[in-house]
């Protein structure tokens, strides 16, 4: 059997921390976005999330802690690009306090 050793190499993981699915409280993104002091001298974070009223107090707690250049927000990501961002992304972040039955990554 020939295996296609590009589709196995290592990926170059970048400097952020990703958040995907951000747009509701419970999902505990912004105790991460609190404890800067643990990852923002080292890493920046990209949080995926939909336009809702949690999602943007979360852009105005980044405002407030001063983190506008070490936190992007992206709305209507779609499919190939979320794959890039997950490929990429040093760790995947999900403090999430309370979960359904349902799918945390692909």
């Amino acid at each position: 059997m020939l295996i296609n050793l590009i589709l196995y190499k290592k990926k170059e993981k970048e400097n952020y921390f990703l958040a995907v699915g951000a747009s509701w409280p419970h999902k505990n993104i912004h105790s991460f976005i609190k404890n800067k002091k643990v990852w923002s001298d080292s890493y920046n974070l990209i949080i995926v999330c939909g336009r809702t009223d949690y999602a943007m107090s979360l852009q105005q707690m980044v405002v407030d802690l001063e983190l506008k250049d070490k936190v992007t927000f992206l709305h209507e990501v779609s499919f190939n690009e979320l794959k890039i961002l997950y490929s990429k992304a040093y760790a995947l972040v999900y403090p999430s306090i309370d979960e359904g039955f349902g799918y945390t990554s692909y």
